[in-house]
């Protein structure tokens, strides 16, 4: 789920949906709104699960997102290779843009 919540576009309840999880999901959030003492337990036993495991793969996410970042991190686009021209005309023109990689 988390990294589909650090995923624009993608829901984690989605994800929760196809991985067979969300309805224990939500019946862990009812439980713990209304449900005996046993059942309030249980609920924070399992959002709990998830809320640590969600915090691990969303830091796991943001660490390899911010590594790709820094490893592509120059002021001139150029320098990248990134131009919207294609490879032969890459070395010809200097375009700075981010649509399309010179190779």
């Amino acid at each position: 789920m988390a990294l589909a919540d650090s995923v624009p576009g993608v829901s984690g309840g989605t994800i929760a949906f196809l991985l067979g999880f969300y309805d224990k999901f939500i019946g862990s959030l009812d439980a713990l709104m209304s449900g005996n003492m046993q059942q309030k337990k249980e609920a924070v036993i399992f959002l709990l699960k998830l809320g640590i495991g969600w915090i691990v793969g969303f830091l796991m996410a943001v660490s390899v997102l911010a590594n790709i970042r820094l490893l592509y991190n120059s002021p001139n686009p150029r320098e990248q290779g990134w131009s919207l021209m294609p490879s032969s005309a890459c070395k010809k023109k200097n375009m700075n843009s981010y649509a399309v990689l010179c190779v």
